[in-house]
């Protein structure tokens, strides 16, 4: 038999009855099957984060600032009145901050201030130095006046030490006062009647100062005087008030008369003293 010629449409077959691939067919198919696999692989690769993901990530692992606030922080025992005050030059004549807020930072430039009382020349504190960069702090205590429930005439002054200059006036009783470190001397509001001397403020402490009272049930008006009968304390009392008093010994005499109309009355702290 003679030999026919394959011709390129005629497919060729192996041993094993299947169709032999041109040699190129075989290379593409290599070249497609190693992409496949190449991009299989980069799809499992995790993605690069993102730039705003590395600024957060930056910015919380950033430590916290450590720079410290210049200025006056003024601390007052909690639930105190009267805690607002003004800033003052050295010489406490210029007032140069007013109705600043206490237990925050009070920026202000480097130098030597006074602190009064924002609503009175009550001194805080004088000679307060702040530092460039750092914080002063300045202390304060309280005062706190006590009365008998229902007394009357409890709101009270504070005056210095000496008991001539005051220092700030109306305290409201039963309710902590703030007040600078020192010692001071309390009186009735509406007249010289002393409730108190030596009263010492120690700072982040309150002061308590613990009041009598005092009834008198007689027919008259009167005056109240001391011990010894001799120096006028309070005057014009009514029959039946209830007299707010500081424990002591007292002499009630009937207005506008040295007539005695009770001596030796005797007051305790929180309690009723009843005259008769």
């Amino acid at each position: 038999m003679s030999s026919q010629p394959i011709s390129p449409s005629t497919h060729q077959y192996g041993s094993s009855g299947g169709p032999l691939f041109p040699r190129t067919q075989v290379l593409l198919l290599i070249l497609v099957m190693t992409g496949m696999a190449c991009d299989r692989a980069s799809d499992k690769r995790p993605s690069p984060p993102s730039t705003s993901a590395v600024v957060q990530q930056q910015a919380a692992t950033k430590p916290p600032s450590t720079a410290v606030a210049q200025g006056i922080r003024l601390t007052t025992i909690p639930e105190s009145h009267d805690s607002d005050f003004s800033i003052f030059d050295e010489h406490g004549a210029k007032r140069l901050r007013e109705q600043e807020k206490a237990n925050a930072v009070v920026a202000i430039e480097p130098g030597r201030y006074v602190l009064k009382q924002a609503h009175s020349d009550f001194v805080y504190a004088s000679n307060v130095v702040v530092k460039p960069g750092e914080t002063t702090v300045v202390a304060m205590g309280a005062i706190k006046l006590t009365t008998v429930p229902d007394t009357l005439f409890g709101d009270y002054h504070i005056f210095d030490e000496s008991g001539q200059t005051r220092l700030r006036e109306d305290s409201a009783a039963n309710v902590p006062v703030t007040a600078p470190p020192g010692r001071f001397v309390l009186t009735q509001k509406y007249s010289p009647f002393p409730y108190a001397a030596g009263v010492l403020v120690k700072a982040g402490e309150v002061t308590v100062v613990e009041m009598g009272a005092f009834r008198y049930s007689g027919p008259h008006d009167y005056h109240v005087f001391d011990a010894a009968g001799a120096k006028r304390l309070r005057e014009h009392g009514k029959p039946g008030e209830l007299v707010t008093a500081p424990p002591g010994h007292f002499v009630l005499k009937k207005a506008y008369t040295d007539e005695v109309l009770a001596a030796d009355v005797v007051i305790s702290a929180g309690v009723i003293t009843e005259v008769r």
